[in-house]
């Protein structure tokens, strides 16, 4: 509420949309299977297994980091680039790719849910004159991050939401914070930020010379999702 401050700043994903304390593996192996239903659903037969594609999307976004011309291939954003590969991989028509696309999407808003605190401060921030943005470290696109955040909270329809897909650059190296503050004509004192990454939304925020508070998840989520990392390396490893 300081008036030196124009924008805050959140994380998107464990911030402000809190996720079920499932790893990254298991909610592709999910996300695999209502993508196969869905497919099924348009008449198109993928004989793959949710394992089999869970593999091919982990290596298919391994890909994208390591080449370079990976990144450039049909000059797509990252996730649509993923899915590209993964539709040629299973020998599959364009038109899937929409259809892989509509699944994940639909997946993530089933297991999302808004920060109910969270999103009473912001309220009470735009009420009163402030601008609300948000930041994601994410493979969705902000076209994408966009339709999760309308469907789970109405007034965060409006606001801009900066991707490091869409960017090409990241919190966890501080070029997305220098980008925004570009983007949004602001000085760094004029912005404050928080996240649930103390790396990415603390220390590198702050060595930009944002304000920047540190918002992590309760401790049982860790520890669940820890779990779920210990059961991935026991049933899941390929």
């Amino acid at each position: 509420m300081q008036e030196d401050v124009a924008v805050a700043s959140i994380d998107c994903f464990d911030t402000l949309l809190l996720r079920e304390p499932k790893s990254e593996p298991i909610r592709f192996l999910e996300t695999a299977a209502e993508q196969l239903k869905l497919l099924s659903k348009n008449g198109i037969e993928c004989k793959a297994s949710i394992k089999d594609i869970r593999r091919l999307r982990l290596d298919a976004a391994k890909a994208w980091a390591r080449d370079a011309s990976i990144r450039e291939y049909a000059n797509l954003p990252m996730h649509r680039t993923i899915l590209s590969i993964m539709a040629l991989e299973l020998g599959l028509p364009r038109v899937a790719i929409d259809i892989l696309r509509d699944a994940e999407l639909r997946y993530e808003l089933s297991v999302l849910r808004p920060n109910e605190q969270l999103v009473q401060v912001l309220r009470e921030l735009m009420e009163n004159g402030k601008k609300v943005i948000l930041l994601s470290d994410m493979y969705l696109s902000g076209e994408d991050i966009n339709w999760l955040v309308r469907n789970l909270w109405q007034d965060g329809e409006s606001l801009n939401i900066y991707s490091s897909a869409d960017l090409a650059a990241t919190k966890r190296s501080g070029a997305l914070y220098r980008k925004v503050l570009r983007l949004e004509g602001i000085r760094p004192s004029a912005i404050v930020h928080a996240g649930d990454d103390k790396y990415a939304d603390v220390i590198m925020a702050r060595r930009q010379g944002i304000r920047a508070f540190h918002t992590p998840r309760r401790w049982t989520h860790n520890v669940t999702n820890f779990a779920y990392r210990v059961y991935d390396k026991v049933q899941l490893d390929p």
